[in-house]
């Protein structure tokens, strides 16, 4: 993931990832200029369920822009991005 994160993808918009690095606090690794999304319930369960499915926002879209929407499901996280285009709804299953 580190080689990712500092790699030509870390200009990318959205990045979806699976079998995310979690560390002994509950939380993965991410550059500051990105916003990361957990399955909902990672906070209070991150000891007892493994989170295999996050989404790294990049602080560049406008958060009144997209919304994390609330899939209840450990192995889903999803996004909803609002804009011209209409709206999309983007979901990382694991």
């Amino acid at each position: 993931m580190h080689d990712l994160l500092h790699s030509e993808a870390s200009e990318a918009d959205i990045i979806a990832i699976q079998e995310p690095y979690i560390d002994f606090l509950g939380r993965t690794r991410a550059l500051r200029h990105l916003h990361v999304i957990y399955p909902p319930h990672h906070r209070d369960q991150w000891e007892e369920v493994t989170t295999r499915s996050i989404i790294l926002v990049n602080s560049r879209l406008l958060t009144d822009s997209w919304t994390a929407l609330n899939v209840d499901h450990p192995d889903v996280t999803a996004i909803q991005l609002i804009g011209d285009y209409g709206t999309l709804r983007l979901f990382n299953i694991y």
